[in-house]
């Protein structure tokens, strides 16, 4: 997990940290792959929180701990004004490759399909490449 990386490189004077990944949605999702971790629904987040009621630092340590994450966080390492509009034209891109019956995954052609739910767009490259487009 990306964000416990990030965190053991920060905290790294800290190796005896017992790290719990919870992935959170904002948004009720359907998860579709098996995983050891907590991936939760953010109603569920303090429920999720109890549940690991055992104390691996000292409250020193988590003063410390805290102010090691504040201070990596005041500085931004990227423009976020950038970011949203790279993410913007990312969505657009994707949006007209769909309309020219592009794959947007792998480039490949999409066809007209029709399945159990219906008519939707699949790419000519299934089942290399799974990308679905409901109509």
């Amino acid at each position: 997990m990306g964000h416990i990386n990030v965190l053991k490189t920060y905290l790294s004077k800290y190796p005896s940290i017992n790290y719990i990944p919870i992935v959170v949605f904002l948004s009720k999702s359907d998860i579709k792959v098996k995983t050891t971790h907590d991936i939760i629904n953010s109603r569920q987040l303090i429920h999720t929180i109890k549940k690991y009621n055992e104390i691996n630092i000292e409250k020193r340590e988590k003063e410390d701990i805290y102010k090691i994450i504040n201070d990596a966080n005041l500085v931004d390492t990227y423009d976020k004004t950038e970011h949203i509009k790279s993410i913007k034209k990312l969505i657009q891109r994707r949006k007209s490759d769909i309309q020219d019956n592009k794959c947007p995954q792998c480039g490949g052609r999409l066809v007209l399909r029709n399945g159990e739910y219906g008519e939707f767009l699949g790419c000519t490259s299934y089942p290399r490449c799974k990308f679905i487009n409901k109509i």
